[in-house]
């Protein structure tokens, strides 16, 4: 069987034309408190096991984004990756989902790097 093209609805489409693939999960973005950027680590992606209740989630109100960092999963490569370009990536996720102009992020294992860089190259969001 042939390999099945990434569904394009759960692609954004970056400024220098990669795409990143994502999931969305927990409660609707727009009844939520809090939303939550997950970044995986090294061999993982966005299908990665994050052990949360489904009832915590909607107590708390909780919307997760998962994505799949560039050259991982379903999202394209980056050849000039940089830990600047890791924040500007997941800047441009959060500007594409509309998920507004502040978010929190968690980061598994090597995606805390990931998260270092947001802090650093985007504290604003």
């Amino acid at each position: 069987m042939a390999d099945q093209p990434p569904n394009p609805q759960n692609r954004i489409k970056l400024r220098d034309g990669r795409y990143l693939a994502y999931k969305e999960r927990g409660i609707p973005k727009d009844d939520a408190k809090f939303t939550i950027v997950l970044v995986h680590g090294f061999g993982s992606s966005k299908d990665m096991n994050f052990n949360v209740s489904q009832e915590f989630v909607e107590e708390t109100g909780i919307y997760f984004v998962l994505y799949d960092r560039a050259g991982y999963g379903e999202s394209d490569p980056n050849p000039k990756r940089s830990l600047k370009s890791e924040a500007s990536d997941v800047q441009e996720l959060a500007d594409g989902l509309q998920i507004g102009s502040r978010f929190y992020l968690i980061g598994i294992s090597m995606g805390s790097y990931t998260v270092w860089s947001c802090l650093k190259h985007i504290p604003q969001r």
